[in-house]
C-alpha cells in the first residue's frame, strides 16, 4: 500500500526537502587550495633545490682546498718513506763510490717526510691519525741515526753494518711505513666522504618530486577551469607551468653533468693516483728486500719480494694493483710503459738471482748486476710519477669541471621559482576575481 493512501505522502515529501543537500565547493576555494599547493610545492621544490647545490658546492670546496692537498700530502709522505728505505739500501751496497749522490736522494727523501708529516698532522687531528704522526716524527731521527751507522761502519768495513742496515729497514716497515698508510687511508677516507656528498642523489630526487607536485597541481588547476570556464588556456597557468619544466630541466642538466665530473675526476684521477703511488711505494719496498737479500748474503727477503710482486701483478688471479688499474684506465695504451718497466725490473732482479747462484755475492758481475737492478727500479718510479701527475692533473680538471657545473645555479634557481609563483599567482587570481 502506497504512503499517499495512508495520508503519510505530503508527510514524506516535506522531510525529504528538509534534509540537509550537500553543499558544491565553490570554485574559487578550489583555486585557492591548488594555489596554496602550487606555491607550497615551488617553495619546496627551491628548498631543496638549494640545499642540494650547497651540499654539493661545499663538497666540491672541500675537495680542492682541502682533501685533494691532504691526500697529495699523504701520498708523498708515503712515497717519501719508501724511497728513502730503498736508496738507504742501495748506498749501502754501492759504497763507498755511489754513495754520495745516493746519499744526498735519501737525505732530500727524509727531509720530505718530515715537511709533509707535519702538514698532514694539521689536517687530521682524530687519536689514532695523531699516534700515526707522532710515531713518524719521532721515528725519524732514529731510523736516520741507523742508517747513519750502517754506513759508517760499511765505509770502514765493520760487518756490523748490516746489522744497523736492517734494523732500519726493520723500523721502516714495521712502524714508519704502517704509520704512513694509516695517515694515507684516513686522508683518502676524507676525499670519498666528500665525494659520496658531491654525487648523493636524494636531495636531486625529492627536487624531481616536488617539482612534479608543483606540475600537477598545476594541471589540476588548469583542467578545472578548462571545464568550468569554458576557456581553454590559462596564460597564467601555462607560463607558470612552462617555467617550472624549464627550471627542473636546468637544474638536473646541472646536477648531473656535475656529478658525472666529480665520479670522473675520482676514477681517473683519485684512484688511479692511489693505484700508481701504491705501485711505487710496493717496488721501493721491493727493491729494499732484495737489496737486504745481498746485504746479509741470505735468502729471508726472498720471500717478502716475491709477497709484493704479487701484489703488483698477479698472473694467477690478474688482481694485482697495475692489472686493476689498467682495467680502469681511459686508455690502457697509457700504461704501457708502466708495465715494460716493471718487466724489465723483474728481469733485472732475476739476472742478480742467477749470478749469486753462479758467481756468489762478492763478484764483480754479480754487484754490476745489482747496479743495474737499482736503474730499472728507478726507472719503474719515473715512470709511474708520470702517470702520477697524468692522474693529479685529471683530478684537478674533473673538479674543476664539476665546480663549474654548478655556477650561478642557486641565482638561476630562485630566480625561476620566483617566476613560477608569481605566474601562477596571477593566472589562478584573475579566475578568482571574476567570482566575487
Amino acid at each position: 500500500m502506497a504512503l499517499s493512501e495512508l495520508g503519510f505522502g505530503d508527510l514524506a515529501d516535506a522531510h525529504m526537502r528538509a534534509l540537509p543537500r550537500p553543499r558544491r565547493v565553490s570554485t574559487p576555494v578550489i583555486l585557492k587550495t591548488g594555489l596554496a599547493v602550487i606555491l607550497l610545492a615551488v617553495t619546496l621544490m627551491t628548498a631543496i633545490g638549494l640545499q642540494a647545490a650547497s651540499r654539493r658546492s661545499h663538497a666540491i670546496t672541500d675537495l680542492r682546498e682541502r682533501a685533494t692537498p691532504l691526500l697529495t700530502d699523504a701520498e708523498t709522505l708515503y712515497v717519501a718513506l719508501a724511497d728513502a728505505d730503498a736508496v738507504a739500501s742501495t748506498a749501502f751496497l754501492q759504497a763507498p763510490s755511489g754513495s754520495s749522490e745516493l746519499h744526498l736522494r735519501y737525505l732530500a727523501d727524509l727531509d720530505r717526510a718530515g715537511r709533509r708529516v707535519a702538514t698532514v698532522s694539521g689536517e687530521l687531528g682524530s687519536p689514532a691519525n695523531v699516534g700515526q704522526t707522532n710515531e713518524i716524527s719521532a721515528g725519524l731521527p732514529t731510523y736516520a741515526a741507523s742508517v747513519e751507522a750502517a754506513l759508517t761502519h760499511n765505509r770502514l768495513d765493520n760487518a756490523v753494518g748490516a746489522a744497523y742496515q736492517r734494523r732500519a729497514s726493520d723500523q721502516m716497515r714495521g712502524s714508519l711505513i704502517p704509520a704512513a698508510i694509516g695517515l694515507y687511508r684516513a686522508a683518502l677516507q676524507r676525499f670519498d666522504a666528500d665525494s659520496r656528498v658531491g654525487t648523493d642523489r636524494s636531495l636531486q630526487v625529492a627536487l624531481i618530486i616536488a617539482a612534479s607536485v608543483a606540475g600537477i597541481a598545476m594541471l589540476v588547476v588548469q583542467l578545472l577551469l578548462t571545464r568550468r570556464t569554458r576557456r581553454l588556456v590559462n596564460i597564467g597557468l601555462a607560463m607558470a607551468t612552462a617555467s617550472l619544466v624549464v627550471a627542473l630541466v636546468v637544474v638536473v642538466d646541472r646536477l648531473e653533468p656535475q656529478r658525472s665530473a666529480l665520479i670522473q675526476s675520482q676514477q681517473q684521477g683519485s684512484d688511479q693516483l692511489v693505484a700508481f703511488s701504491t705501485v711505487r711505494v710496493l717496488a721501493m719496498l721491493s727493491l729494499s728486500y732484495a737489496n737486504l737479500d745481498i746485504i746479509e748474503h741470505g735468502t729471508a727477503n726472498i720471500t717478502g719480494f716475491d709477497e709484493i710482486v704479487a701484489k703488483v701483478v698477479s698472473e694467477s688471479k690478474g688482481d694485482g694493483i697495475l692489472q686493476v688499474a689498467q682495467l680502469r684506465a681511459n686508455d690502457p695504451a697509457h700504461l704501457a710503459e708502466i708495465r715494460r718497466s716493471w718487466s724489465a725490473y723483474l728481469d733485472a732482479h732475476e739476472r742478480v738471482r742467477e749470478l749469486v747462484e753462479s758467481d756468489g755475492y762478492y763478484e764483480a758481475s754479480t754487484q754490476a748486476a745489482v747496479e743495474a737492478r737499482s736503474k730499472a727500479a728507478d726507472a719503474v718510479g719515473d715512470a709511474l710519477e708520470d702517470r702520477i701527475d697524468v692522474a693529479r692533473e685529471d683530478l684537478k680538471r674533473g673538479l674543476a669541471n664539476a665546480a663549474e657545473s654548478l655556477t650561478h645555479l642557486r641565482e638561476l634557481l630562485v630566480s625561476v621559482s620566483v617566476i613560477v609563483a608569481l605566474a601562477a599567482s596571477a593566472g589562478i587570481w584573475l579566475r578568482v576575481r571574476e567570482y566575487r
